[in-house]
């Protein structure tokens, strides 16, 4: 029998190439924008004043007509409440041990693990910043009622609209909150998420993709899904800011007094229709009114299905050319201003952003907590090694009239 692959597997060979290959979308546009004009702060929490209302005490008169009655100029205070993010690893000291040396691994366990963590914080931040402290991935589809089941139909939620497994990867722990949304977990809703990790997720039709479980759940319809402890606790998030209702940072858009900390809101009552260039323009527009400034938008920011359809719209026009960013990496350009295209940003919406008013209050930077000495610990009773990372402050707007959002813009996923 002559001699083949097969009968001399046994003595060849594995030829092993390089470092660590990157699978994984690692564009971080809104970060890297609200980085950009990060603040370190420091207290109970942070406090500023804000202009909404001039002085009315004006006006003509008659000859030897009474004087208008004094007023004053309106103020109030914004107030912005620090949040802590964490990251944590835990490495065995046998992995540490026999990953050390290229001859060994590809590379070493405790350093990828550092490495990845920080990748990692820069991702779940850049989402975080667009959907807000709610955290929403998901929500559990109409069709099902305190049901025990290992897979459940999910769908979007009102915030998180459109492909509710996006966010949603393997290993993930899940908490449920009401469909309202409360701010506590109650016993009746899915607080049983956190006995079971996240398996796998399939895409389907609206309302019959799923999650399974790695164990049996309890479930009720209309249950927001968010990441186990992270409801409410996450930093604010970009629609936060870009509002024209409510109450933000601790003013009231509410009061008619308080109306230049609206943002500028352009939508179409939940109905999708195409986008345009006269809609950009009108929402440019509306921010240069509402600021006074007539070029106050630095950015606009979608997903990139609503970048096809920007691009059908693009005509041999000044407005829209190419730039060169750094690395190499070309963007597109509407009245001078980069418009940037990333998987995180929502979908059938565009954002005007103006990036000096967008800022990242940094009570601490991301960093690997060392008050020890050491940034690693022993795990007691187990021949292992943690760490975690973690990074104080919060996301915030002091100008939100300067931005704008365009919704319910028709688009292809």
């Amino acid at each position: 029998m002559p001699a083949t692959t097969t009968t001399f597997d046994a003595v060849l060979k594995d030829w092993f190439l390089g470092k660590v290959r990157d699978t994984l979308n690692e564009k971080v546009t809104m970060f890297d924008i609200s980085n950009a004009a990060s603040e370190r702060v420091g207290g109970r929490r942070l406090v500023f004043p804000v202009h909404v209302g001039r002085n009315f005490g004006v006006g003509t008169r008659a000859e030897r007509g009474t004087l208008p009655t004094a007023q004053n100029e309106v103020y109030v205070t914004s107030t912005v409440s620090p949040k802590y993010w964490y990251g944590r690893i835990e490495v065995s000291a046998q992995a540490m041990k026999q990953s050390q040396g290229d001859r060994a691994a590809f590379a070493e366990a405790m350093s990828e693990e550092m490495d990845r963590m920080t990748r990692n914080s820069r991702k779940y931040f850049n989402r975080m910043l667009y959907f807000g402290s709610r955290g929403d991935l998901c929500s559990v589809a109409s069709d099902q009622s305190s049901v025990n089941t290992t897979t459940v139909n999910v769908t979007s939620s009102t915030i998180n609209v459109g492909s509710p497994l996006r966010f949603i990867q393997a290993g993930m722990i899940l908490d449920g909150l009401s469909a309202s949304g409360a701010a506590t977990e109650t016993s009746s809703v899915s607080t049983d998420f956190t006995s079971a990790t996240v398996a796998s997720a399939t895409v389907g039709a609206s309302g019959s993709s799923t999650i399974t479980f790695s164990a049996t759940v309890t479930v009720v319809s209309g249950t927001i899904c968010t990441l186990t402890g992270c409801a409410f606790n996450d930093f604010a998030g970009i629609d936060d800011g870009i509002n024209s209702s409510g109450t933000y940072q601790g003013v009231s858009r509410d009061a008619y007094q308080n109306k230049s900390w609206r943002a500028n809101i352009l939508g179409n009552s939940g109905t999708n229709r195409p986008l345009t260039l006269n809609l950009l323009q009108q929402a440019w527009d509306a921010a240069s009114e509402a600021s006074g400034e007539d070029n106050t938008t630095t950015h606009l920011i979608s997903h990139y299905s609503v970048r096809r359809e920007y691009l059908d719209l693009l005509t041999p026009d000044v407005r829209f050319t190419a730039q060169t960013l750094k690395g190499g990496h070309k963007v597109l350009d509407f009245n001078g201003a980069q418009f940037r295209f990333e998987v995180d940003a929502p979908f059938n919406t565009v954002y005007g952003i103006n990036a000096p008013s967008w800022h990242l209050y940094k009570i601490s930077d991301f960093e690997w907590a060392d008050e020890d000495g050491s940034v690693l610990s022993r795990v007691s009773n187990i021949d292992s090694f943690e760490g975690f990372m973690r990074m104080f402050g919060n996301f915030g707007c002091d100008a939100p009239n300067k931005n704008f959002r365009i919704t319910d813009i028709q688009a292809t996923l």
